[in-house]
């Protein structure tokens, strides 16, 4: 139950994530064995802690290694309308979570030095990140800034629509996944789309790091699901740099 309401476990319901009931549960566990410990309880229910039935599992049981082919990427543009495009391609191009991106402020945004600042405070890793603002990304920013030249944009955010600040591309996203016969793909699945990208074009992982935020390196590769795809791109390019 959350909220006085029943959850499902389901990805595509959008509802609870695995990662946030697995954690409820094992505090669940903690306290009946607080409470078993001060004899508020005699004893204290079996969890199962190994086989596919686990109630508590690590949480690298639970790790999603889906990452969007250029193909669905492109579909997925192609279904959406501009507003809505533009917050998918900074998500792409910076691994950004969604609401990072839709919050913005044009103070994050280092035009002259080409870089989005984001502040340790701003990011749920509490960890400051600088991301280098892509060619695609820069003729976004670009289109939002003469758009709100035209439109005066009071909450001063990056990303609006007809002056007024996106708050979701949820629908927009589930819409066009539809239309384009994408499927089991999350829009966080973007931050590791772009981290496994950065890191097939042969970027230093302390630069990707740098840009994601992760704290070590074990976190940065679990970011990292290469594909066939990317292999064929890392060797591409190494085959380029040698030539």
């Amino acid at each position: 139950m959350r909220r006085g309401k029943p959850v499902m476990i389901d990805e595509e319901a959008k509802t609870v994530s695995f990662v946030t009931i697995n954690r409820e549960m094992a505090f669940l566990r903690f306290m009946l064995n607080m409470a078993k410990d001060n004899e508020i309880i005699e004893v204290t229910p079996k969890f199962k802690s190994r086989g596919k039935n686990t109630l508590i599992k690590s949480d690298k049981d639970g790790k999603r290694d889906r990452v969007a082919t250029e193909e669905e990427y492109g579909g997925l543009l192609d279904n959406m309308r501009r507003p809505a495009q533009r917050v998918l391609i900074a998500l792409y191009e910076t691994a950004m979570r969604a609401n990072e991106a839709i919050r913005l402020p044009w103070a994050y945004v280092d035009e002259k030095a080409g870089f989005i600042r984001l502040p340790k405070e701003y990011v749920k890793e509490k960890k400051k990140r600088t991301v280098p603002i892509s060619p695609e990304l820069r003729a976004a920013l670009d289109e939002l800034k003469a758009e709100q030249r035209k439109v005066a944009n009071i909450s001063n955010r990056v990303f609006t629509r007809n002056g007024r600040p996106i708050t979701s591309i949820r629908t927009a996203s589930e819409e066009a996944k539809g239309r384009a016969h994408v499927e089991n793909m999350h829009l966080h699945d973007f931050r590791h789309t772009c981290i496994t990208r950065w890191a097939s074009m042969g970027i230093a992982q302390p630069a990707i790091m740098a840009a994601a935020g992760h704290h070590s390196i074990q976190q940065s590769n679990d970011y990292v699901n290469l594909k066939d795809e990317h292999l064929k791109q890392s060797f591409k390019n190494v085959a380029c740099r040698l030539n």
